[in-house]
């Protein structure tokens, strides 16, 4: 089993965060306002705006955290210029992506931090993490919500590149797929 020590990872984690960011920002910094704020019912009503704001609130929260160790999701500012202004978006998705480089250079990606569980009692409850978890959880929600703005996108004839809001993982099958396919030939 790895030690929690400082992983050889540690860069990569905030590397493949900060890159995953600057591509919603280039993607999303060329959207015009009327794709980004309209609301779309065949995905909840959701809006790219929406999707974007949840994801940079994320990151805020996660890098407003590590001074104290003690994250909270949940507790969001919901700018609404974030979610309304495609510039201001793609803005705060580099300078998060930013953040993270300049972080990543001796992190310890194995510290301890506190997020919370819940918000349904007065006191809420905590939960143990570590830096590289929430990494890992911040590279994985990001995913999740590009997809949901790909679909968007998609939906409305706007073609983006194909490996967007696609996980890295489902990216190295799939080359691994068309390499076997290509030597099976």
């Amino acid at each position: 089993m790895p030690s929690a020590d400082v992983s050889p990872d540690s860069e990569c984690l905030f590397s493949d965060n900060a890159r995953l960011l600057i591509n919603g920002a280039d993607l999303l910094g060329g959207l015009s306002v009327e794709d980004f704020v309209m609301q779309d019912e065949r995905c909840l009503g959701g809006s790219i705006g929406g999707h974007a704001r949840h994801c940079v609130e994320f990151y805020q929260g996660f890098l407003g955290g590590l001074a104290d160790g003690y994250l909270d999701y949940d507790a969001r500012a919901r700018n609404l210029l974030i979610e309304s202004d495609p510039a201001t978006a793609s803005e705060a998705l580099r300078e998060l992506a930013n953040a993270l480089k300049a972080l990543a250079a001796g992190a310890d990606t194995g510290r301890v931090l506190q997020i919370v569980e819940n918000h349904d009692v007065l006191e809420p409850a905590w939960s143990a993490s570590s830096v590289g978890r929430e990494l890992r959880f911040l590279l994985s929600h990001t995913i999740h919500h590009y997809a949901l703005i790909a679909i968007l996108l998609r939906l409305r004839g706007i073609t983006i590149p194909e490996t967007f809001g696609v996980a890295p993982s489902t990216l190295r099958h799939r080359a691994r797929q068309t390499m076997t396919e290509a030597c099976a030939r």
